[in-house]
């Protein structure tokens, strides 16, 4: 009889204490989320922060908003449209645009889910989301022929526009570009895009997204972590928190799943290819096969830069740049010559 009591006793006790650690484990596990929780930001105290005199918003029928500057003369030789990459926006452009708008017309804008633009009425975030948000924009204003480039995911878009849309495109620039393999669960892929590639902390990362976070990110795609400043942190950080953009992000990562490589052999256009030697996302080698695969393309390796070379150093990232440019003019000219003399 003492010992069925000893035994009931322990049940008992036993019972008690689990439900005692799992009281605290709840009781941690909300803790930690009250002190976690990033709140997010709204659109409009956004566009007070990080919209400037050149910005324009373009309002779609549908309710989308897309955030887009147009700088330079609009008699320029040559018309850029500039694209960003995942969780950037149009800011990463700023010194490529004060390097290039006394010359040249440039265009940037924020893709879907980005920036300023923020999450759309659509809310596609695959190739044919961004390519529609791009036509949207190169139809507002009126762009016949241009030159389009891209960082990262914006060179895979500035790649995607160019197979839908050859006829538009006059050249392309490649900057550490996406579009044919990435391999997002590499140690030396930045701690916050190897989070994002699993499905089930998605639901997690839209309400939890720290600061110390997106620091080690941005980090992590520069050569010199030095060069990367808090201000620079903080625009990233925050304009990823406005209402609706981390949900939008998450449905653009489980995009690539299910997106295949680009065929970039059809791309029968002349381009710049540009990599950061020290690129860790997308590596040389990626970028070296781009080149050789691409029909009419240049390669140019950028010694002690990383991903995101056009921010990392932008004058130096520009030399090869305003070069290929001035090869494009001159070859538009002897084009218009050789029409002319026909035609006379």
């Amino acid at each position: 009889m003492a010992s069925r009591k000893s035994q009931s006793l322990l049940l008992l006790l036993g019972k008690r204490l689990l439900q005692l650690v799992l009281g605290l484990v709840i009781l941690a596990v909300t803790v930690g989320y009250v002190w976690l929780y990033t709140p997010s930001i709204p659109r409009a105290a956004l566009e007070r922060m990080y919209a400037n005199a050149e910005s324009q918003f373009l309002d779609l029928p549908g309710g989308t908003r897309i955030h887009y500057r147009d700088e330079g003369p609009r008699d320029a030789p040559l018309t850029l449209l500039l694209l960003h990459g995942t969780a950037s926006s149009l800011h990463t452009w700023e010194g490529w645009v004060a390097g290039l708008k006394d010359r040249y017309r440039v265009v940037t804008m924020d893709l879907p889910g980005h920036g300023l633009t923020g999450r759309t009425a659509e809310d596609r975030y695959d190739r044919a989301g961004m390519v529609a948000a791009i036509v949207a924009v190169v139809d507002h204003l009126g762009l016949d022929r241009f030159v389009i480039g891209g960082n990262s995911m914006g060179g895979e878009m500035a790649m995607a526009y160019t197979l839908a849309h050859p006829d538009k495109v006059e050249a392309l620039i490649l900057v550490d570009s996406a579009g044919l393999r990435l391999d997002l669960t590499n140690r030396s892929v930045p701690i916050g895009f190897r989070l994002a590639a699993i499905s089930w902390l998605r639901p997690l990362i839209v309400r939890i997204t720290p600061r110390s976070l997106v620091a080690r990110s941005v980090a992590a795609v520069y050569a010199d972590p030095a060069r990367v400043t808090p201000e620079l942190v903080d625009r990233y950080w925050r304009l990823l928190r406005m209402e609706g953009s981390r949900e939008a992000l998450m449905k653009r990562f489980a995009a690539l799943e299910r997106e295949p490589p680009l065929p970039v052999e059809r791309i029968d256009k002349p381009a710049l290819v540009l990599w950061g030697r020290e690129d860790h996302l997308i590596p040389l080698a990626v970028g070296r096969e781009l080149a050789r695969r691409l029909p009419r393309a240049e390669l140019v390796v950028l010694d002690g830069l990383g991903h995101v070379p056009q921010e990392e150093d932008a004058a130096r990232s520009l030399e090869p740049v305003k070069a290929f440019l001035a090869h494009l003019e001159e070859e538009r000219m002897h084009s218009d010559n050789r029409q002319q003399e026909a035609a006379g």
